[in-house]
């Protein structure tokens, strides 16, 4: 598909050459100034070449982070009850990508933030947040991912929408992309 938009564009962009070269001949051949057509026309092939930089940008794969930031937004991981998960087989599909991921640049590093339903006191809650987000690192490091490229947070639900049981999506861990240095030596 890019190279069929590119060869659109240099076709177009070939035609409009065309047609400003002819318009600037014939200005030129009735006596008028041809200068802005000759500029316009002598654009052209720098917008092409511009064009074709931005297409091959586009076309190039992502960098380990842009793969794993991408995924971070896209994907969380659900849980039924305690540190179940509430579909096993996708969580298992989600843990084997994300250290895939993780695996493509040992430099990357991982914030892995366990989240709860409304049930349950603040200090339950927050303990079963960051047990969640335990339980999913350990998975990670069961699949090889070092653990000095993981750091798991347990977060209250301050804003969460009232959805509790167990199909809540608030009983989730989601994953966010860690700054870099942030993980230091660890």
């Amino acid at each position: 598909m890019i190279q069929r938009l590119e060869s659109t564009l240099a076709q177009q962009i070939g035609d409009a050459s065309t047609t400003a070269n002819r318009a600037a001949a014939a200005a030129t051949a009735a006596g008028a100034t041809a200068t802005a057509a000759a500029t316009a026309a002598a654009a052209l092939p720098a917008e092409l070449a511009r064009l074709r930089e931005e297409i091959a940008r586009l076309n190039r794969p992502p960098t380990p982070r842009e793969a794993l930031d991408a995924f971070a937004r896209a994907n969380s991981i659900f849980f039924s009850n305690g540190n179940d998960f509430r579909d096993p087989g996708a969580s298992r599909t989600t843990l084997d990508r994300l250290a895939t991921l993780l695996k493509a640049d040992p430099a990357l590093g991982l914030r892995i933030v366990g989240y709860t339903d409304e049930r349950g006191t603040p200090v339950r809650n927050s303990g079963l947040a960051q047990t969640r987000a335990e339980t999913v690192a350990q998975e990670l490091e069961r699949r090889n991912v070092p653990r000095r490229q993981l750091l798991t947070l347990g977060r209250p639900n301050l804003d969460i929408a009232r959805d509790d049981g167990p199909e809540s999506n608030n009983r989730r861990v989601q994953f966010e992309v860690a700054f870099d240095g942030e993980l230091g030596a660890r």
